[in-house]
């Protein structure tokens, strides 16, 4: 294969990469422009490690990714890198299964590619709600807490008192911001800031602790948003790990002036 067939072959795989890569870790898609640019410096990359083999050419996916998506936090870049691997290993994975059964070479890269920008495409038109929001951030007596975070169109729970949409919460993870929500559960003693919320679901009626979280940070697209909540602590039944936001909380305060949040940065 020539050189410049080369590069323009590597430039493809690395721009399915990046777009699968990008979609899976919940970024936006990032301009033409920037997408092109990074991919062509990955079909150059790939070139310079056939002629002049050394692991500096191994930061190449790093450059690429911030050349794409520009300069965000420590774990967004890695959740990034993670998963530009995960689509290139798909990709290698893809071409080693059509190569027995293409007939030929040609056939087999383009087979590879189309089922990459086929599944970043399906990932893109599937409407999931919550699929964009990733975590959240609570502070509660200067103690900061992030979770996961999922929308829950179920979770219709209001404060009757501030008329404030509420967000349920493990116990176990908020026990680590107040370490005396379990002598609720277990003695009926309330820490100090909380009182009880009613909430009734299928399986019957209970009664939550409830606090209004000093800040409340949604994480969704990379982005975050400021809102005003209330937090009601699930018992120790529930055994999920992620946060049930509320439909509507993303877009049920629009128009006010949260408190800003000095939260992590994906």
């Amino acid at each position: 294969m020539q050189g410049e067939a080369f590069i323009i072959v590597n430039s493809c795989f690395c721009l399915c990469a990046l777009l699968l890569g990008g979609k899976m870790a919940g970024v936006s898609t990032p301009s033409p422009l920037r997408l092109l640019t990074a991919s062509l410096l990955g079909g150059f990359c790939s070139l310079g490690f056939c002629l002049f083999p050394s692991p500096l050419w191994l930061m190449a996916p790093s450059a690429q990714l911030r050349l794409c998506y520009g300069r965000g936090g420590v774990k967004k870049h890695l959740r990034m890198l993670a998963m530009a691997a995960a689509s290139l290993a798909l990709s290698a994975g893809t071409a080693a299964l059509f190569i027995r059964f293409s007939p030929g070479v040609p056939w087999t890269l383009l087979l590879s590619l189309g089922t990459q920008l086929l599944l970043w495409l399906l990932i893109r038109l599937t409407p999931l709600q919550g699929e964009n929001l990733r975590q959240l951030e609570l502070c509660w007596k200067n103690k900061n807490l992030v979770l996961p975070a999922m929308l829950d169109s179920g979770n219709l729970l209001r404060d009757p008192v501030t008329g404030l949409r509420v967000i349920v919460a493990p116990l176990g993870a908020a026990a680590r911001m107040e370490p005396r929500l379990i002598l609720w559960y277990q003695r009926q003693q309330l820490p100090e800031g909380f009182r009880l919320l009613k909430v009734r679901t299928a399986a019957g009626g209970c009664l939550m602790p409830l606090f209004r979280p000093e800040k409340c940070c949604l994480y969704a697209d990379g982005k975050k948003t400021s809102v005003r909540v209330m937090v009601a602590v699930a018992g120790p039944d529930y055994s999920g790990f992620q946060a049930l936001v509320p439909s509507g909380v993303l877009t049920g305060f629009a128009g006010e002036a949260p408190p800003d949040c000095a939260g992590i940065p994906l």
